[in-house]
């Protein structure tokens, strides 16, 4: 199957049922997005948002996953896992033939990006309130970007990172919009009231 196959390929009659909703998630996950694209990595959106709440639980489990690897790799462990899951959404997706669905897992794979930023641009400052009610500042060693970016010797650039993680963040938002777009597109095309009664082209 060729890449074009694998992301752009729609059943040849579209079940309206399916189509609808899959529209209203579409429009839903839009508009939400567009919240996330016009902040920035110290956006009050990002951690406030219900979806840091859901990514938070994946993020602790990644700490427990990883840890076993290593002190430094379970630090890292966090951030890895929130970002491998959704991941693994867009390629359990694209192995079922379902290119919306991963569509979709692309869009949360962006916003992990983005719920990320802000604890990464917090390195230097460990202002953030973390789990527990503290501060990087009250435990040392508690807040994993100052770990890892110290770790690294890369602690200075702690803004720089946070900005480059949201702006990929952002560019999986903008290639959920077009992608699911024109998946919809294609799917309008196949609905049965709109069958000619020919082969529908590929």
């Amino acid at each position: 199957m060729s890449l074009r196959e694998l992301l752009f390929t729609v059943k040849e009659r579209t079940d309206p049922a399916f189509f609808w909703g899959r529209a209203l998630l579409f429009i839903f996950l839009a508009l939400w997005g567009l919240r996330f694209l016009a902040g920035g990595p110290n956006a009050p959106v990002v951690l406030e948002s219900f979806m840091h709440n859901v990514n938070l639980p994946i993020h602790e489990a990644g700490h427990v996953v990883f840890g076993p690897f290593g002190e430094m790799i379970g630090i890292m462990g966090g951030s890895l896992m929130q970002l491998l899951v959704p991941a693994l959404f867009v390629g359990a997706f694209l192995w079922q033939h379902n290119p919306f669905g991963a569509a979709a897992g692309l869009w949360w794979l962006g916003q992990n990006f983005m719920d990320l930023a802000p604890y990464i641009g917090d390195a230097r400052a460990q202002q953030l309130i973390l789990l527990g009610g503290i501060t990087g500042r009250d435990l040392p060693g508690y807040h994993d970007w100052n770990a890892i970016l110290g770790y690294y010797g890369l602690i200075e650039h702690d803004q720089l990172l946070a900005g480059v993680s949201y702006d990929i963040g952002r560019l999986c938002m903008v290639l959920f919009l077009v992608w699911g777009a024109w998946l919809l597109v294609m799917q309008w095309q196949r609905m049965p009231a709109r069958d000619t009664g020919g082969t529908p082209s590929v």
